[in-house]
């Protein structure tokens, strides 16, 4: 196996990494609506960062950081950072497989009641992006399609459903 596919295998199972073919991001880009300021929470290699200038940009993975962005954990991103967009593409983690210290983070949160064995770790990233949200603020997220449905989701989009509504669902595909 060559060095390169190990650490995209790496990346995929440890830090749920999957990048985002450009035609995505600008799908999703098109769907911005609001001006202001703009947060990529989990930025991987800057997909969206190369698109929108001055956007903030953070990233747990030192080794994917793109210049200009942050790297540090998500979770650990003070709140009273409020933002008129958040886009990307969250990490896709099985609960047991969230790195310890973003599971700490988590436990210490508000979030600390929806640990349960079946949720994953984009939907804590839902969740935390819905509070650095200003009001009448836009979350541009890809997503599962299971995550309308998912018994781990309830308490998510209970969420949702209490602090905006769903403008758009575009069906991607596999």
């Amino acid at each position: 196996m060559s060095d390169q596919l190990a650490l995209g295998l790496r990346d995929i199972a440890a830090l749920g990494q999957i990048f985002t073919p450009e035609p995505v991001v600008r799908a999703m880009l098109a769907l911005r609506r609001n001006p202001g300021r703009v947060l990529e929470p989990s930025c991987g290699d800057g997909a969206f960062l190369r698109q929108l200038p001055g956007a903030v940009g953070l990233e747990l993975d030192p080794d994917h950081c793109p210049p200009g962005a942050r790297v540090m954990d998500f979770f650990a991103y003070p709140e009273r950072e409020v933002f008129d967009t958040i886009i990307g593409n969250p990490p896709y983690v099985r609960f047991q497989d969230i790195p310890a210290a973003t599971r700490r983070l988590i436990d210490a949160g508000p979030y600390a009641a929806w640990a349960d064995g079946r949720a994953n770790l984009y939907l804590f990233f839902i969740a935390k992006c819905v509070r650095h949200l200003r009001p009448g603020g836009e979350l541009i997220f890809i997503t599962p399609r299971d995550f309308l449905k998912a018994t781990s989701a309830v308490k998510l989009n209970r969420l949702l459903y209490e602090a905006g509504s769903i403008t758009d669902a575009i069906e991607l595909g596999d």
